[in-house]
């Protein structure tokens, strides 16, 4: 299956719209888990410009970028030296970063309070130190 960096970037953003959606309607478990993947999409987003035209990338890249672990997908996506960097001037984008990368797929299984829900979307979307809106600034 074929997934462009353009359509990472649309379920991301697609992802975030569905969260707020659900939380707005007391859904928090869903809004939670939703949430997760829109960050998630957009570190592959971001992967995917390490992938070189008409080269065959490494097998073993290509195994772990299938990942579902946020901390992994920074690494993999090339971003994690200019995460550092960001997280050093921006102490909300830091703290946002851990309330996000708490998140794991799991979390579908899990009763997620509507505090913690709030928590992760507002993480995730926060318009000036929010995960996602540093995420489209590299993508």
């Amino acid at each position: 299956m074929f997934i462009s960096r353009n359509d990472f970037q649309r379920m991301s953003e697609g992802k975030l719209k569905d969260a707020r959606l659900l939380l707005e309607n007391n859904r928090c478990s869903s809004a939670y888990y939703l949430a997760g993947y829109a960050v998630e999409f957009g570190l592959k987003a971001a992967a995917c410009k390490i992938f070189l035209k008409e080269c065959m990338p490494d097998k073993n890249f290509v195994n772990a970028i299938y990942t579902h672990k946020l901390n992994e997908l920074l690494q993999l996506s090339g971003l994690k030296g200019r995460y550092d960097a960001a997280a050093a001037e921006d102490r909300l984008l830091k703290a946002n970063w851990a309330t996000v990368s708490r998140w794991d797929e799991a979390s579908r299984y899990a009763f997620i309070d509507e505090f913690r829900a709030v928590e992760m979307v507002n993480a995730v979307a926060e318009e000036t130190s929010g995960v996602l809106p540093w995420l489209k600034r590299h993508w």
